[in-house]
């Protein structure tokens, strides 16, 4: 079914009387025609729900979407405390740069408590200042169980950005699903190796470094 503006705010108000909800899952496929501002309503009658634990919100293939989007789901991340699960995709828009994925991060470290994260950019406008940040929000959390984080064609990512992964891996005792996919960027292969030997050393079934 073809996803519109209406449509997205429609829902947006149906979630207004929700006010109980803990798990929500969206997923928007090759919609050319919604906008931020329909998106952003979205999230912020997502950030309404305060008993939200369970959050997927996927935007698959909508390369005009970018900035308010974005806003609204660190706005979301900041309002929603009872967050343990969220999985947040935005791949193939080439909108989102580090300012984006650092407000994302931002939202995210105002938790402690989340054990299952997901996050999928797609840019060649992401640098590791940008993937540090999220890096770093990501290992603030205290029990991280699931972790699955893609950067894709983000050629400014380099070694930097996986030397701190490196570094902050064994930090998170509870971890048994790791995968680290950073496609088309500057790493080199030695480093991703070098991380995955660690989850092979810890024997995590569920660990990828691609």
């Amino acid at each position: 079914t073809n996803v519109t503006d209406d449509r997205l705010v429609s829902i947006a108000d149906g979630l207004a009387s929700l006010t109980q909800l803990h798990k929500v899952s969206i997923i928007v496929f090759n919609e050319h025609w919604i906008t931020d501002e329909s998106v952003s309503k979205l999230c912020e009658a997502l950030a309404n729900i305060p008993t939200l634990a369970d959050v997927e919100l996927d935007i698959l293939s909508c390369p005009q979407l970018g900035k308010s989007t974005i806003q609204g789901v660190a706005e979301m991340l900041r309002k929603c405390r009872q967050i343990t699960k969220f999985r947040f995709g935005i791949p193939n828009c080439m909108n989102i740069g580090d300012d984006e994925v650092s407000s994302v991060a931002s939202g995210l470290r105002t938790h402690t408590k989340i054990t299952d994260l997901a996050f999928n950019f797609t840019s060649s406008l992401v640098t590791d200042n940008g993937a540090l940040d999220m890096i770093d929000a990501i290992f603030s959390q205290e029990r991280l169980e699931r972790i699955d984080f893609r950067l894709r064609n983000c050629t400014g990512v380099t070694d930097r950005t996986m030397a701190r992964v490196e570094e902050v891996l064994p930090s998170q005792p509870d971890l048994s699903f790791f995968y680290f996919i950073v496609t088309n960027t500057s790493v080199n292969n030695e480093m991703k190796e070098r991380i995955q030997q660690i989850g092979n050393t810890r024997k995590i079934r569920n660990f990828r470094v691609l």
